[in-house]
């Protein structure tokens, strides 16, 4: 529910610093920019961007497929907020929402969730036409995140001199030793001298450790 958002239990970020620095860019981010959090398939953006957002009113989580046209990709963002009302369209409906977050003096926060393109696919080929569908976002009021590794973002929507960009960086081994589970096992490696080489197959990446 977007009321209040709960992320996937279990799954805590101990990027402490960089989720500080996000916070900051969210809140200072001009009126009309908006955020794209990039990194490695894998390294843990999706992790860092739902614990960073725990418990904050009006967020809304949309999955976008490759190739989605800007239409469709709003549609999505107004089917997740508005449902789908008994009389006129969730466009309408969503709209609505926005001015009285507005008077409100509240902003809907937008994550994109950009699935990757794949070439074995021919209908996963093409960017989702997120740039346009962001700014449209923007001006009517929310907060936008986009959720992307390099494949499933267009070039372009690093380059309108609107967005706020944040990477994600590999994970180090003191990062790791931070959750309780991933110690307990690099403690029992290290009894055996394979600590330091299951960190180099790791190599980094919080999907591999999970």
């Amino acid at each position: 529910s977007w009321i209040a958002f709960r992320p996937e239990p279990g799954k805590e970020c101990v990027r402490e610093e960089e989720m500080k620095q996000f916070h900051s860019d969210l809140t200072n981010m001009a009126p009309d920019a908006y955020a794209v959090v990039t990194g490695a398939k894998g390294v843990g953006k999706t992790v860092f961007i739902n614990s960073a957002l725990s418990g904050k009113l009006g967020v809304l989580d949309v999955g976008i497929a490759p190739g989605l046209k800007q239409d469709d990709v709003l549609r999505k963002v107004y089917d997740v907020l508005a449902g789908r009302p008994m009389f006129g369209s969730s466009a309408g409906a969503a709209w609505r929402m926005f001015r009285l977050a507005k008077f409100l003096r509240m902003r809907f926060t937008v994550i994109f969730r950009l699935s990757e393109r794949s070439d074995d696919n021919p209908g996963s080929k093409d960017y989702a036409q997120i740039t346009g569908a962001a700014r449209s976002l923007v001006n009517a009021g929310c907060r936008v995140v986009i959720d992307a590794s390099p494949n499933a973002l267009a070039p372009t929507a690093l380059s309108t001199r609107r967005q706020a960009v944040v990477h994600v960086d590999l994970m180090t081994l003191e990062m790791a030793m931070r959750v309780p589970k991933w110690k307990a096992v690099f403690d029992q490696l290290e009894t055996v001298g394979l600590k330091d080489a299951a960190w180099q197959i790791v190599g980094g990446l919080g999907v591999a450790l999970d």
